[in-house]
Order: structure tokens, then sequence, then C-alpha cells
């Protein structure tokens, strides 16, 4: 674990920090190539391709038959996990589900004196495609966070996909998914699977919106059928990251553990320590070495410590919240004798963790929040999934007689002053024709 001191003019130290789409700059052209000969593929011969591609990167031979996850696989999943286990699950929906139905939108209505109505209607997207990875660790909970806004949202048809590596699912995944009601499972990931999400074949059909986090594939996949115009999309998800502000008040070996917890994310994850005492950022450092050392998981955390964990220290704890809202963090903990007071100058973090005994990892499955969240500095101006994500806001505008007289040649002025003939006409003959004669024209009028 590297340690330095902060110097925000130090532009290289800064880019150091994020290993996101930025840090993957130079690969993604290259993928972006190949994810449009996918798109191409599976656009001209459906599933035909989207079975090849499976069996190319996933090592998984499908038909039509088989794509889609049987009533009897699902029982034999749920006969595989403990009662106890299921109960677990059930017991973190309950508490995700209790957190997210604060969230569901208001929809209003304005009526005017004149007779004009205006309304907002909030109506449900009607259907929702869900990605769930399946790496190295199968994100069940990854499914409790993303299909329960949408069920609370009032999404009717709920399609997930998730990766079956050799042929092999992890039943917690399919648990998890019944415990919440998805609609349909496929067993198809990857690029490939988001493209026939998006565009849709004769196995699986079109969503309108796809979520949900995975690989740097996935997350360019996205990002191509969005701009294809396919599909809606939520954000980009790159790298997993924490930042852990401590002004030395917790205990270090808290703060190491904290920060690798995040690293068994993946190797290009990113875990920053920002402190203003040296020798604190020292202690956890030191901690840090030796948690490593002991980590069942230290295989896959070479990459992500050599790379990615650092400790920051600054000159007093006002410059070290101005790096927390450079840095952006995905996730941020604040352990602090006042946290509360740090918080309020906190405006760039997704999601954030306040005092000691708030550790991201209670936020990963049960606290309530979502942990599907904007990363690689998009804390600047992206939110956490929530049910917002899964509904669309519809303007409603009723006119009567009377306000269409008395706003309509404030309307029709501004449409001519914009040089739109077209649509000042378009007010004005109704006026005339409640007038019941022609009206004489405005100036500027030809």
């Amino acid at each position: 674990m590297k340690i330095f001191k902060w110097n925000p003019n130090k532009i290289e130290l800064y880019n150091r920090l994020s290993p996101g789409r930025g840090f993957l700059f130079a690969e993604r052209r290259n993928i972006e190539q190949k994810i449009e000969t996918i798109y191409k593929d599976i656009a001209m011969e459906g599933d035909k391709k989207l079975f090849e591609y499976t069996q190319k990167f996933e090592n998984h031979d499908l038909d039509s038959k088989t794509i889609k996850v049987s009533r009897q696989e699902m029982d034999i999943a749920w006969q595989s996990v403990p009662e106890q286990d299921r109960k677990t699950i059930l017991f973190a929906k309950k508490r995700i589900e209790n957190f997210h139905k604060k969230q569901l939108p208001r929809e209003f209505t304005i009526r005017e004196k004149s007779g004009a109505v205006l309304r907002q209607r909030v109506v449900p997207i009607e259907r929702v495609g869900i990605y769930i990875p399946a790496g190295r660790a199968p994100l069940f909970s990854t499914v409790l966070m993303t299909v329960i806004p949408a069920k609370i949202a009032g999404v009717k048809e709920i399609v997930m996909i998730s990766p079956w590596p050799n042929g092999q699912m992890n039943p917690y995944i399919l648990v998890a998914a019944q415990l919440v009601g998805v609609d349909e499972i496929y067993k198809v990931g990857g690029a490939q699977g988001i493209v026939a999400l998006a565009h849709g074949t004769r196995s699986i059909r079109k969503v309108n919106k796809i979520v949900g986090p995975g690989s740097v594939w996935v997350s360019e996949a996205k990002a191509y059928v969005a701009r294809m115009g396919k599909v809606g999309i939520d954000t980009l998800a790159g790298p997993s990251e924490v930042v852990i502000l401590v002004d030395g008040y917790c205990p270090a070996r808290w703060v190491a553990a904290d920060l690798l917890s995040q690293l068994e994310h993946g190797e290009d994850s990113r875990a920053v320590l920002i402190t203003p005492k040296q020798d604190y950022a020292e202690q956890v450092c030191n901690e840090f070495e030796a948690l490593v050392k002991s980590s069942e998981r230290k295989i896959y955390l070479h990459g992500s410590i050599k790379h990615f964990a650092t400790a920051i220290w600054t000159d007093d704890l006002e410059q070290a919240i101005g790096a927390v809202n450079k840095l952006s963090p995905e996730h941020l903990e604040i352990m602090s004798q006042h946290p509360r007071n740090i918080l309020e100058k906190i405006v760039n973090a997704a999601s954030i963790f306040v005092g000691p005994f708030s550790p991201v990892a209670i936020g990963d499955y049960l606290a309530g929040p979502n942990h599907v969240l904007p990363t690689d500095y998009a804390a600047r101006f992206a939110s956490p999934l929530g049910v917002d994500d899964f509904v669309k806001r519809q303007s409603v505008v009723e006119f009567s007689k009377e306000a269409l007289l008395k706003l309509g040649p404030v309307a029709e002025r501004m449409a001519e002053l914009e040089g739109l003939d077209g649509h000042a006409r378009a007010i004005r003959i109704r006026r005339e024709a409640l007038a019941g004669k022609k009206l004489p024209k405005k100036r500027g009028q030809k």
C-alpha cells in the first residue's frame, strides 16, 4: 500500500487514483470495435450468433430450448440453498424494500383560475432487463438491489440475464430472483447478453431499459446500445472504489479491513485512505499489510493492491475534505469524532457511511440504500440506482377555451420572436375561431 502527501496540483497522482474508464482508454477502442461486430452479428442472425458467442466466452452450449432457466432448475436451486440462508436473503429484501418505498416519485396537478390544468404523471417502464455479474463472486445481493426498486416502481416485466460459466450457476442468484419476483431469467451474460436485451432475438424479447453492473465489456456494450438508440441504461459502472476519511478517531485495523474489503471486487478496484495525520496513515498501512497476509482471497488482490491501494495524508481536515470532493468516490466512509459536521461539507460522493460502525460492507447487503452506484468520478452528477430509474415522468397539458384566450397571445408572440410562424399560426387559428372573426396581426407578423 503506497502512501504520499496530497497535492491537488499534481494531476498524475489525481489520475492514478482512477482506474475506471479513463484508465482503460487505450483498450476501449478495441473493445468498442469488437462490440460493434457482436451487435451486427446478433442483429443479423439473432439466436445463432448469441449461442455462438456464449459458447466462445462462457464455454456454455445453449439452444432455444435451454437458454431460459426452467422451473425445474429454479426448484433445484431452491432446494440446494439452506432454509436459514433463504431467510437471510428475505430479511435483507424487507430492509431494502422499506428504504426504496420512500423513493416513489410524486405526481401532482396544478389547476389555474383560467381553466388550464397541468399535471405530472409517473408511469413505470414496461419491460426492464437486469444484468447480474457471476464471476469470481456471484453477486446475489445485486439481484435484490436491482429488482426491488423496479418492482416498487411497478415494472410489469423484469428480465434477468446472468452468465453461466461452464454451464454452472450459483443457486443463491436463482433463489434471490425467486424471492423478489423476476419474471424471466436467461443463461447469457457479457456483451452478447446486453445486445440481445437491447435488440431482441427469437428467444429474448427486447427490453426498454437495461440496468446493473458488470465488466468493462458489459459497460461498453451498454454504452454502445444506448448510443444506437435501442434502449435506455442506468450508469456506466466502472471498477468499484472506496475513500475512507479518518482523523485518527477509529482503530487503524478497522480502517485497513474496510480498505481491503473493497479491493476484493477486482484487480482494478480502488481503495484510498485520506487523513490529516501522517503517523495514522502509516499505522493503517501496517495493519493493511498484516491483513493481506492472512486473507483467503489474496491471490485475487495482487493487482488492486499494487496499483490502487493508497494512503494520503493532508495538511489538515479541510484539505482532506477537499480531496474527497475532488475524488468524488462511489463509497465514502467518514470516521471522525464529529462525522456529521464533515458530512455537511461533502458534495461529491454516491453513498456515504457515517461513523466507525457503518462499514461499506453493511451497505452492500442490508442497510437499505442501493449498492448499485456511479463510479469513476460520476458521483459529481449521478445518483445511486433507485425507483426513479424505473419510471418515466409524463407532462399533461389541458387548456380550457378561457386559458387559451388568456395565455395564447403571449405564446404566439414568443413564437414570432423565434421566427416560427407555424407555431404562432397553430395558436392564432384557435383564438380566431373562438373570437368568431379574424384577429388583427400582431407587430412583426407577415
